[in-house]
């Protein structure tokens, strides 16, 4: 049996005759094509199916399935090795959490299949606009203090999501130095690759991190998940930063900002892959840490056994040490938009302070 039909065994296991699946991808072909294999298995096995035609982040789809009451289940389908032509599946139970993720090579997807019923704009663009308003208010600094949201910043989001969903929040919210790097802002499935790390992948925003006066170089992989980030140090070198040191800084500027503004409930928490320095940064703070070893499906299921619901939960980061951060839940999974609409604003907080830098400030940490 070839995981394409393992795959559709699973959703045939876990859905009920005439239930609803929101499927959405990336543009690649091979993502375009397994789309509609997927699509075809649905129609066999008598359950619904509906399409997003226009570029989803992962979160995003995982906020729609809570939302849309049509809906019963999500996939998301990405590429996960271009040269490979390697998909990656994801699926989301009602919830918003990762159930489990299948990859699928380009190769078993043979015949001919239905391409799918679109699913109306008018049913995506109300809770859109939702979704996009919580980007807005995850920047934690208070009004009042005044940072020079104008210094430049290069931002990649490599044929992906992250463009149309984050570049009108970051304009609402005053950062009028951003540079979506243009030969990438296009959603036309024709990224070189989908991992953020690799240097192909992030040659484009290299070349203008180098040849302008910004510091950071924020990736963003095509669905929306992960981030990475570069920034330019005092010396002239360019450095990569670690996950960890991604976390570090992120917990930290939450903590301090909140906790500066007096809305850090002590209930807060951090969630964390081990007990690493992000547990110092909770206990100055005076809030938890869960420890959850694993990825987001079993961090979104820790959420949900917290139970204390959407948009209410007092969780202040996770992370998965694989370039995938949360900031606040509103949905169960990792979502690179709002984490670097907080990293734009630490940046800018701390490069308008003088004498301390955002690297300053990881050197800080670090001790």
């Amino acid at each position: 049996m070839s995981i394409l039909e393992n795959l559709g065994t699973f959703l045939e296991n876990k859905l009920s005759r005439g239930q609803c699946v929101l499927i959405a991808g990336d543009h690649s072909p091979a993502s375009r094509c397994l789309i509609k294999a997927i699509c075809g298995q649905l129609a066999q096995f008598d359950l619904e199916e509906r399409m997003i035609e226009r570029s989803t982040s992962t979160a995003l789809l995982s906020y729609l399935v809570t939302k849309l009451d049509l809906i019963d289940m999500g996939v998301m389908v990405t590429c996960a090795d271009v040269e490979t032509e390697t998909c990656a599946v994801k699926i989301f139970s009602k919830q918003g959490v990762l159930l489990e993720t299948f990859e699928v090579d380009a190769s078993d997807i043979k015949g001919d299949f239905s391409g799918g019923k679109i699913l109306p704009e008018a049913e995506i663009s109300k809770w859109l606009n939702v979704y996009q308003a919580h980007l807005e208010v995850q920047a934690p600094l208070d009004p009042a203090v005044h940072i020079n949201r104008g210094l430049p910043i290069v931002m990649t989001t490599m044929h992906g999501a992250g463009s149309h969903l984050l570049s009108p929040v970051l304009r609402k919210l005053g950062f009028g130095g951003m540079l979506f790097v243009p030969e990438e802002e296009r959603d036309d499935g024709k990224f070189a690759s989908a991992d953020p790390h690799n240097l192909s992948a992030l040659s484009e925003g290299m070349r203008y991190l180098r040849g302008g006066r910004a510091g950071m170089l924020l990736a963003i992989d095509p669905a929306g998940e992960r981030l990475t980030v570069t920034v330019r140090e005092d010396s002239g070198e360019y450095r990569l930063l670690s996950d960890s040191e991604v976390s570090l800084l992120l917990a930290d500027y939450l903590c301090a900002c909140r906790s500066e503004n007096g809305i850090l409930s002590k209930a807060s928490v951090l969630i964390t892959p081990e007990d690493s320095r992000l547990g110092a940064i909770a206990r100055k703070y005076g809030i938890k840490q869960q420890v959850v070893a694993g990825d987001f499906t079993l961090i979104g299921a820790q959420l949900l056994k917290d139970n204390r619901g959407f948009f209410k939960h007092p969780l202040l980061l996770a992370t998965d040490e694989q370039d995938g951060y949360l900031v606040g839940q509103y949905v169960n999974y990792r979502d690179a938009l709002a984490t670097a609409v907080v990293m734009c604003e630490m940046y800018c907080f701390y490069e308008s302070t003088d004498g301390v830098g955002m690297m300053d400030r990881l050197g800080e940490l670090a001790k």
